[in-house]
């Protein structure tokens, strides 16, 4: 794993958190709030099962529109993309 300056991340000490923020306009709006798993998973940790990272996340208490994906690296880094929810 790698975090936006392409500086590794070691997956040993590589605690990814996930998280969603609200967009608006393409603005951040109101906080940052950590992601919901699916399926009986507890917190916004993204396990590590060997091989991949993987995190199936509970959307249906996020409204509909555009929200920020982000990663919190275990370096302090954020990885964020733009998602819709319908």
């Amino acid at each position: 794993m790698s975090n936006r300056r392409n500086v590794v991340v070691p997956t040993s000490n590589a605690t990814p958190r996930l998280f969603v923020q609200r967009l608006e306009g393409g603005v951040l709006v109101g906080p940052r709030l950590p992601a919901t798993p699916t399926g009986g998973g507890t917190g916004n940790t993204v396990p590590f099962n060997g091989s991949e990272y993987h995190y199936n996340m509970k959307t249906d208490s996020l409204a509909v529109g555009e929200w920020q994906l982000q990663v919190q690296l275990g370096d302090g880094t954020i990885q964020a993309i733009p998602i819709i929810i319908r």
